[in-house]
Order: C-alpha cells, then structure tokens, then sequence
C-alpha cells in the first residue's frame, strides 16, 4: 500500500514539472525587461524599476534593461511595476506572474518637472504659501503644472500637481 501512494506522488510531481505554462511556488520569478525613451526609442539607463509590494527593486543598465528577481510567494499573481526616471512621466503597469519567466517592457514618455511657485489659501489674506521648488511630479506634454492649497490637517499645504489640459 505505501508502495503504491509513492508511486503515485512521484508520478504527480513528475507530471507537474511538465505542465507548461504552471508555476511551481519554489520557483523564484524572472520580472526582467527594457525602457526606452518614446521620443527617440533610444535605451535609458539609471531607470527607477520598482515592485512596491514584493519590496523589490532595481536600475536599468547602459542598455535599459532590468532583471528583478520576485519570491515564489508571488507566483500567479498580478502585481503594479513602477519605471520612473528624472525628466520623464512615471508609468505604472499591472504585470501577471503566471510564468517563471515575465518580460515587461516600458516606454517612458518626457515630461515637464512641475517644481515652484506660489499658492494662496482660500479666505486667507495672509502671506502665500510656497510650493517645494523640487521633487514634484513630471507632467507629460498635455498637462500643465500648478502650485495648488491644498487643505491639511486643519491648515493648508501647497502642493505641486499636473493639471490635464482639454
């Protein structure tokens, strides 16, 4: 009898390792890929490639190209990669697992760096309120960029946001 349930695990093992297609939860996951410049299709090097919720991250090379390695645990499963580079629109893409192997490519559009300016409260008469002068987002070329009050914690911040041009 125990001869028996042997033979039938081994036969299910060996079956498994040749399922195409299915993931085996020890196997670590290849995320690997370029990006590259959409105005001139040229690599980018020193690209930001970020999967927040597996706590892994990386920077393309000279050639544009990344290889994250993800845990098992993630296999089969969709998560959100982030390339993101100075100068350039961050993208964000939703990426399936399902195989050991995953290539997701980016093309990372130039953009306008939304720093500085000046903003004033609403029903203030006060002083106005200074946008960071760094760190702000990058609007892409149909966005404009503004220093907005936003409320907060019973005041006000300014703020650095893209606002979308019709």
């Amino acid at each position: 009898m125990t001869s028996r349930i042997a033979h039938r695990t081994a036969f299910a093992l060996a079956l498994s390792l040749c399922l195409p297609g299915a993931v085996r939860a020890t196997d670590p996951i290849s995320l690997s890929g370029t990006i590259v410049d959409a105005d001139s299709q040229d690599p980018l090097p020193g690209v930001n490639v970020i999967v927040a919720s597996e706590n892994a991250s990386t920077v393309t090379d000279l050639s544009g190209h990344y290889v994250l390695w993800l845990d098992a645990g993630a296999a089969n499963s969709t998560v959100q990669v982030e390339a993101s580079f100075e100068g350039f629109v961050p993208d964000l893409e939703s990426v399936s697992l399902n195989s050991s192997e995953v290539i997701q490519n980016f093309t990372l559009t130039p953009g306008t760096p939304c720093n500085g300016g000046t903003c004033s409260p609403p029903g203030s008469s006060g002083r106005p309120l200074t946008c960071p002068s760094s760190g702000g987002p990058v609007c892409t070329p149909s966005a404009s960029c503004t220093c907005a009050c936003v409320s907060h914690a019973g005041g006000y911040v300014a703020v650095n946001q893209c606002i979308s041009v019709p």
